[in-house]
C-alpha cells in the first residue's frame, strides 16, 4: 500500500511552486544535478509506507550530515555523459581496424560525434574512480549505512564482471589510445548499457541525499522516531514551518486517547501556518527525510489529505460551500477505504452562514471524533462549536494567542491550551479604513 497524497493537499502544502512563485517544500532541497532533482520530485510523488525504507533513508542521510561525506559530482560533467550515451551508432563488438579508421579520420577531420565519444568515455571513466573513493570509507559495520553499503556492493559487483573488469585499469591513464576508446565505448554503450544507467541513477540519489543532509544541517531539522504501536501517534516537539524566517516553535501531541486537535484563534494568529507545518512534517517523515521540528515521534501513515485552500469548481459549477462538502465527502471515503489518515482542515465550513457553519461542522467533527486509528486537526472562528465537543475526552483544544495592546494585537504565535473567543476581523477591516475608502469614492457633482 502507498502513502496517499492527493493533488489538493500539494497545492495546499506548496509541495512545488505554484505559478509566479519562487518558494516551496521541494525547493528546500537543492541537489546539484538534473537526474538529482528527477530523483527528488519521483520521491515526493511517492512517499514511502514502509517503516523500514523510511528508516533507511533518514539512517544514511544522518550519516551523511554527521560526517561530511560528500561526492564531488558535477553537474555538466554528468550531463554530457547522458548525452554520450545517447549517442547513434554504438559498437557491437571490438574492431581494432575500426578504431584505428575512425581515430585516423577525426585526425584528418575532426568530428564532433567522436569528441563526445572520446569525452563522455573519460568522464565516466572519472566518475567510476570518483565512487570508489567515496565508497571506500564505508565498511561493513554497525554503524554503517545500509543504504551505504548496497550501493557500494552494487558498485563493486558490476565493476568486477569480467567485460567491466576488463577496462579497470584504464582508470589510472590520463590519455587512452584508440583501441582502448572502442574498448570502453563497447563496454558503456553496448555490453553494460543497462549497468551504467543504474550506476547513474545511485549518483542521482546520493546527489539528493547529500542535498538533502545540507539543509537539515542548515535549517537544523530533526531525525524521527518511528513508532511500530499499532496506535495511531504523532508527537511534535519544537515545530515550525520551514519556509518562514526566524520562525517561532510550537508543541503538539497526538495519541490514542487525544487523536483530534480542535484549534481556535483570531484572523492572522497563525492557526493555518500551524497546520501547514504539522503536514509538511508528516509528509517530509514519509519520504525519508528529516524534518522542521526538534524532534518528533510518528506512526508510519496510510496517507495524508488537507483541505487549506480550497476553491470554488467554476468547471463544475460548485460553490464554494459545496466544494467543501464534496471534499469532506472524499475525505469520509478516503478513511473508509484505507483507515490511519492524518486529516487537516483549516476553517471547515467557512463557505456558508454561521448556523449552517455551526450545524455542519459539529455533526462532521462528531463523526470524525469516533474515528480513533486517524489523527484530526481541525480549526475554526466558530468557537461555539468548540464548547459543544468539550464533552468528548478524546478531543484536544489549543489556541493560537492573540494579545490587545493600546488597541493593536500583537501575535505570539504561541499554541496554548484551551479556546479562545478572540475576534479581529472587524478590527482589521477598520484598520485599513475600508469604510472610508468607499465612502470617499462617491461620485461628487461637477461643474463644467
Amino acid at each position: 500500500m502507498a502513502f496517499d497524497v492527493d493533488q489538493q493537499t500539494r497545492n495546499d502544502l506548496a509541495i512545488t511552486a505554484a505559478y509566479g512563485d519562487t518558494a516551496s517544500i521541494m525547493s528546500l532541497f537543492k541537489p546539484r544535478t538534473l537526474g538529482g532533482r528527477l530523483v527528488l520530485a519521483d520521491w515526493f510523488d511517492a512517499p514511502l509506507h514502509d517503516a523500514n525504507l523510511i528508516n533507511e533513508r533518514l539512517e544514511f542521510i544522518r550519516y551523511l550530515q554527521q560526517t561530511g561525506t560528500e561526492a564531488s559530482f558535477h553537474k555538466d560533467d554528468l550531463d554530457f555523459i547522458e548525452h554520450y550515451l545517447k549517442q547513434d551508432n554504438y559498437p557491437q563488438k571490438v574492431s581494432s581496424y575500426q578504431a584505428v579508421k575512425s581515430y585516423a579520420q577525426h585526425l584528418l577531420k575532426p568530428s564532433a560525434e567522436y569528441y563526445v565519444i572520446t569525452r563522455g568515455i573519460q568522464l565516466l571513466l572519472n566518475l567510476i574512480s570518483t565512487l570508489n573513493q567515496y565508497f571506500a570509507t564505508f565498511e561493513v559495520q554497525h554503524h554503517s549505512p545500509a543504504i551505504g553499503l548496497r550501493y557500494k556492493t552494487f558498485l563493486n559487483e558490476t565493476l568486477s564482471q569480467p567485460n567491466f573488469a576488463a577496462i579497470m585499469p584504464l582508470l589510472i591513464l590520463k590519455k587512452l589510445n584508440a583501441l582502448q576508446i572502442q574498448e570502453c565505448d563497447y563496454v558503456f554503450r553496448y555490453q553494460g548499457r543497462e549497468a551504467i544507467k543504474t550506476l547513474l541513477n545511485m549518483v542521482y540519489q546520493l546527489d539528493v541525499f547529500s542535498a538533502v543532509a545540507h539543509t537539515a544541517e542548515q535549517l537544523n531539522f530533526s531525525y524521527p522516531i518511528i513508532k511500530s504501536d499499532a496506535d495511531s501517534c504523532l508527537i511534535l516537539n519544537g515545530l515550525f514551518h520551514p519556509l518562514i524566517k526566524s520562525p517561532i516553535r510550537n508543541d503538539i501531541t497526538f495519541n490514542a486517547e487525544h487523536n483530534v486537535c480542535f484549534v481556535t484563534g483570531a484572523n492572522m494568529a497563525g492557526k493555518s501556518t500551524l497546520l501547514k507545518s504539522i503536514a509538511v512534517c508528516v509528509l517530509l517523515v514519509h519520504i525519508g527525510f528529516p524534518v522542521p521540528a526538534t524532534s518528533m515521534q510518528t506512526s508510519v501513515f496510510n496517507g495524508l489529505i488537507t483541505t487549506i485552500n480550497l476553491a470554488d469548481n467554476l468547471v463544475q459549477g460548485y460553490s464554494h460551500f459545496y466544494s467543501e462538502v464534496i471534499r469532506v465527502k472524499q475525505v469520509a471515503q478516503k478513511i473508509k477505504q484505507r483507515g490511519k489518515l492524518v486529516v487537516v482542515f483549516d476553517e471547515l465550513f467557512r463557505g456558508t452562514n454561521v448556523k449552517d457553519a455551526y450545524d455542519s461542522s459539529l455533526a462532521i467533527i462528531q463523526a470524525f471524533a469516533k474515528i480513533r486509528n486517524c489523527i484530526f486537526i481541525i480549526s475554526t472562528h466558530i468557537t461555539e462549536v468548540a464548547y459543544e465537543l468539550k464533552k468528548l475526552n478524546n478531543i484536544s483544544f489549543r489556541y493560537m494567542e492573540t494579545k490587545m495592546q493600546e488597541g493593536v494585537p500583537t501575535y505570539s504565535y504561541q499554541l496554548q491550551n484551551g479556546i479562545t473567543d478572540e475576534r479581529l476581523g472587524y478590527w482589521i477591516v477598520q484598520n485599513e479604513k475600508i469604510i472610508e475608502i468607499i465612502e470617499n469614492s462617491s461620485p461628487q457633482d461637477k461643474t463644467v
